[in-house]
C-alpha cells in the first residue's frame, strides 16, 4: 500500500519548525505594531486622524511588511526547533536509526519552499495593493479632516502650505463644531502671523477642496521672522483659506507599483524595489539554510556562542541586503548584480557551515 503525503519524519520537523516558528511571529508582529502604532498615532494628533482609520492603516502597514518580516520569523523557527531537537538528542537519536543529515535538510527546505510561495505572493501582489490602499487611505482622511477631528487641548499642524497650527482649549457646549479661545499660528517667509479668537469655525465650498478657518472675535499678531512683533490688528471676523490637499506620504510611489510597471519603468529606484520583493521568498529559503547548522549544538554545550552568530549573521546580510538595495536606487549600484551578490554570500555561507558540520563532528 503507497502511502501519501510527506514522510512521518518530515511532518514531526515541519510541526516543529512551525509551532516555533508561530511564537516568533507572535512576538516580532507585537515590536512592529507598537512601532508602527507610535508613528501612526503622531500623525492622528497632528491630521486629526479618526481611530478606525488608524486601525486600518496600520492593518495595510502590516501587510506591507509581511514579506519582510516572514523571512525574518522563518529563521528563528527554524534555528529554535533545530535546537531544541539536537538539545534533546533527537537529531542524534535520528542519525543512529539511520536518518542521514540530508534528511533533515529537505524537510527544512520543503518547509521553506512551501513558505516562499506565500511570501512571493504577499511580496508582488499583497505589498503594492496595501501600499496603494494606505495612501489612498491616509489622503482622504486627511482631505476630511476638519475641526471636528480637533481635540481641545492638542496641537494640531494643518495640512497646508503655510504649515498653520491650530490649538484650541474647548468645544462649544451649544454648539460642538464651535471651538473655543482658538489659537492659530502661520509660518511664511515674510515671517509669522499668530491669531487668537474666542471662537473658530470651519465651512468648505461646494466643491469640498478648500476649507475656510473662521476665526471670530480675536486678534491678529504680525511678527518679523526672528519673533519680533511688527503690527497688531484686532477683528471681528476672519477667514483663512486652507488647502484640503493631502501632506506628503512616507511611502515610495513605488512600493504601489505592480512588477511589471517596475520593469518598464527602468528607473533605479523602481529596479531597487523589484529586486527587494524578488529577494524576500529568496530570502526566506536561503535564512532557513543557515538556519540548520547554526541550530544544532552538542547536548552538553553552551549555546551562547550560536545564538551570537546567528545574531550577527542574520544582521549582516539583512544591512547588506538593506544597503545593496539603497545603493541600487541611488545609481550608485548597477541593476545588475545589484542585490545578487548579498544572496549568494548568504548561500556560501550556509553550505560552508553546513559542510563544516558535517565535516567536524562535535
Amino acid at each position: 500500500m503507497t502511502r501519501l503525503g510527506p514522510p512521518l519524519l518530515d511532518r514531526y520537523v515541519v510541526r516543529e519548525i512551525a509551532t516555533h516558528a508561530l511564537a516568533g511571529f507572535v512576538v516580532v508582529l507585537a515590536i512592529f505594531l507598537v512601532t508602527r502604532l507610535s508613528t501612526l498615532l503622531a500623525d492622528a494628533a497632528v491630521g486629526g486622524l479618526p481611530g478606525r482609520v488608524v486601525a486600518l492603516l496600520l492593518t495595510l502597514r502590516t501587510l506591507m511588511a509581511l514579506p519582510s518580516l516572514l523571512p525574518a520569523v522563518l529563521y528563528v523557527g527554524v534555528l529554535l526547533a533545530i535546537n531544541r531537537l539536537s538539545r534533546e538528542r533527537e537529531i542524534l537519536a535520528m542519525e543512529t536509526a539511520g536518518v542521514t543529515p540530508y534528511r533533515l535538510d529537505r524537510a527544512v527546505l520543503g518547509f521553506a519552499a512551501c513558505a516562499a510561495v506565500l511570501i512571493a505572493v504577499l511580496s508582488f501582489a499583497g505589498r503594492p495593493w496595501a501600499a496603494a490602499r494606505f495612501n489612498e487611505v491616509r489622503d482622504e482622511a486627511i482631505a476630511d479632516a476638519g475641526l471636528d477631528g480637533v481635540t481641545p487641548g492638542l496641537f494640531y499642524e494643518l495640512p497646508a502650505p503655510g504649515r498653520e497650527v491650530v490649538f484650541a482649549e474647548s468645544r462649544s457646549a451649544a454648539d460642538p463644531a464651535r471651538l473655543e479661545n482658538v489659537f492659530v499660528q502661520r509660518r511664511g517667509e515674510e515671517g509669522i502671523m499668530v491669531f487668537s479668537a474666542r471662537h473658530a469655525r470651519e465651512s468648505r465650498d461646494a466643491s469640498g477642496q478648500v476649507r475656510v478657518l473662521i476665526l471670530e472675535d480675536g486678534v491678529e499678531y504680525d511678527l518679523r521672522p526672528d519673533g519680533e512683533p511688527r503690527a497688531f490688528t484686532e477683528f471681528q471676523r476672519l477667514a483663512m483659506q486652507l488647502p484640503a490637499g493631502p501632506v506628503a506620504t512616507d511611502l515610495s510611489p513605488e512600493k504601489s507599483l505592480s512588477a511589471r510597471a517596475l520593469f518598464a519603468t527602468g528607473d533605479p529606484e523602481a529596479l531597487a524595489e523589484l529586486q527587494w520583493r524578488i529577494g524576500m521568498p529568496i530570502s526566506a529559503v536561503l535564512l532557513c539554510l543557515l538556519a540548520v547548522p547554526l541550530g544544532r549544538t552538542h547536548p552538553l554545550g553552551g549555546r551562547a556562542a550560536r545564538v551570537f552568530l546567528a545574531v550577527i549573521l542574520y544582521v549582516g546580510y539583512r544591512t547588506l541586503l538593506g544597503t545593496a538595495k539603497s545603493w541600487v536606487a541611488d545609481g550608485l549600484l548597477p541593476p545588475t548584480p545589484g542585490l545578487w551578490p548579498v544572496h549568494a554570500a548568504c548561500l556560501l555561507t550556509a553550505v560552508g557551515l553546513g559542510y563544516a558540520q558535517r565535516t567536524v563532528r562535535p
